[in-house]
């Protein structure tokens, strides 16, 4: 089946939407030039946050798993955050990241990015792109006696035991090459809990997206992205048509991993 013939899930229970564009450097953003994109898209992201956080690096010793050097980078990003919290970018020297909680749809997300790239382009003259990538997570509530199986296809969850009669926990990771690039599909079942994976939960609380979940429930994080190998000349219509194309292929391997009859309960 092809991506148009799929039909929008407006129902599906997708919770937070996390989208990074990595680029070469940005010698012309600091402080000053933070502040005058923030100026201009005040109306629309009127939060806006300077932040500095450490990365540390290891060199290990492929012979002895040795540490032979430690080095570490300040990191500076600057957040625009909607009123509502509803969504909101991040900025940084190399990247950016594009998240949600409120998503509708494809359309109206890839909207926004294209204009806020299309600001920060104007500003900051981006150059060259290596990433493009999408990460949807979608979070499944059952009741403890819910059959799963009836729900998420086989294969993306714990198999059943005679010997044993409940299922309260399992992390199932799978990673396909696709005509794009890379999908990664993580199904994280979990009993009572924050329902966003632990690496996205301190982008994710900007938005005050991080919910605790006092049940069982089971989260879906469908990953697709592309790194090229050379730096790629940036066109903004370029770039939105990689994330579009990424998304479809996300947006395909979630329709397979949810059983038929869950999906059309999720289609308008």
């Amino acid at each position: 089946m092809k991506y148009e013939e799929l039909g929008h899930l407006d129902k599906a229970p997708v919770v937070y939407v996390f989208c990074k564009v990595g680029f070469a450097t940005l010698p012309l953003l600091d402080h000053g030039a933070a502040n005058n994109i923030a100026e201009q898209i005040r109306k629309n992201f009127p939060i806006f946050k300077h932040n500095k956080t450490s990365a540390r690096t290891l060199t290990i010793s492929a012979e002895t798993n040795e540490i032979k050097s430690e080095s570490t980078e300040d990191i500076i990003e600057w957040d625009y955050i909607a009123p509502d919290y509803s969504k909101g970018f991040v900025l940084s020297k190399n990247s950016m990241i594009f998240h949600t909680k409120k998503y509708h749809d494809s359309t109206e997300f890839l909207g926004w990015i294209r204009s806020v790239l299309d600001i920060v382009h104007t500003n900051l003259d981006i150059s060259h792109t290596n990433f493009h990538g999408i990460r949807y997570i979608d979070r499944i509530d059952l009741k403890e006696n819910d059959d799963f199986d009836n729900v998420i296809s086989e294969g993306f969850f714990q198999p059943s035991l005679k010997s044993v009669s409940g299922k309260l926990g399992a992390k199932i990771e799978c990673a396909y090459k696709t005509e794009v690039g890379v999908l990664n599909i993580k199904s994280l079942t979990k009993y009572n809990g924050h329902d966003i994976p632990d690496d996205l939960v301190s982008e994710a609380d900007k938005l005050k997206a991080v919910n605790q979940i006092k049940n069982i429930f089971t989260i879906i994080d469908t990953d697709s992205f592309e790194r090229s190998e050379n730096m790629e000349e940036f066109a903004i219509t370029k770039s939105i048509s990689k994330i579009d194309e990424l998304h479809k292929v996300a947006s395909m391997a979630f329709r397979e991993i949810i059983i038929g009859s869950e999906l059309k309960k999720w289609r308008t």
